[in-house]
C-alpha cells in the first residue's frame, strides 16, 4: 500500500490552492497522521515511517500556509512558502518556487521574488527541454542555501502558459530595476 500512499500524498501536494473540491490537506494531514502512529506502534520501526513523517511535516506547512491566509497573516503565509522551497523534491518544483516568489513580491520582498521567479521559469523551460531528455539548471543562486538542487523536474506544468508570460513578464522587468538585487 506504501506505493499507494506515496501517490496519493504526491498528488495532493501537487495540487493548486484553488482546486476543484478543495487542496485536501487537512485530509492529508489528518491520515498522514495516523498513518505515522500506526508505523510508530509497532515494535519494529517500519521503513517508510521516516519517508512519511516527512510528508506529515510538509503536509503540515502546506496546511499552515493556507491558513495563514485565509487568517489575513500574509508575512507568515510568506515565511511557510520560503521554508516549503527546501522540501521541492516531494513538493514539485515549480509550484514550490513559484509560490516562494509570489508570496515574497506580495511582501514587497522583491529580490527575493526575482530569485525565486526566475528559478520558476528555468524549471519551466527545463520541463519543456526535459521531454528531450534533458535538463540542465544553473544552480549559483542557491549554492549556499539548503534549497535542494537534486531534484526532480516535473513532468506538467503547474501554471497556464499564459500565467507563466505574465510571471516573465514581471521578471525581465524587475531585471531592468537597479534597486532590486539579485540574490537572496
Amino acid at each position: 500500500y506504501f506505493k499507494l500512499y506515496v501517490r496519493v500524498v504526491r498528488e495532493i501536494l501537487s495540487r493548486r490552492p484553488d482546486a476543484p473540491g478543495g487542496n485536501g490537506l487537512p485530509e492529508l494531514r489528518d491520515f498522514l497522521q495516523k498513518l505515522v502512529s500506526n508505523l510508530k506502534s509497532h515494535s519494529e520501526v517500519h521503513p517508510a515511517t521516516k519517508q512519511f513523517e516527512k510528508y506529515l511535516f510538509i503536509a503540515h506547512l502546506c496546511q499552515m500556509k493556507t491558513t495563514y491566509k485565509e487568517k489575513g497573516m500574509p508575512e507568515f503565509a510568506c515565511k511557510v512558502a520560503v521554508s516549503l522551497v527546501r522540501y521541492c523534491g516531494e513538493i514539485p518544483a515549480d509550484k514550490a518556487f513559484y509560490e516562494a516568489g509570489i508570496a515574497c513580491k506580495e511582501q514587497g520582498l522583491l529580490s527575493m521574488a526575482f530569485v525565486f521567479l526566475n528559478r520558476y521559469l528555468d524549471l519551466s523551460e527545463a520541463m519543456e527541454e526535459a521531454h528531450d531528455g534533458h535538463a540542465r539548471i544553473e544552480n549559483a543562486d542557491f549554492e549556499k542555501t539548503d534549497i535542494p538542487y537534486d531534484f526532480p523536474v516535473p513532468e506538467k506544468q503547474y501554471l497556464s502558459e499564459e500565467q507563466r508570460e505574465q510571471v516573465r513578464d514581471w521578471v525581465l522587468q524587475m531585471s531592468m530595476d537597479q534597486h532590486v538585487e539579485q540574490t537572496l
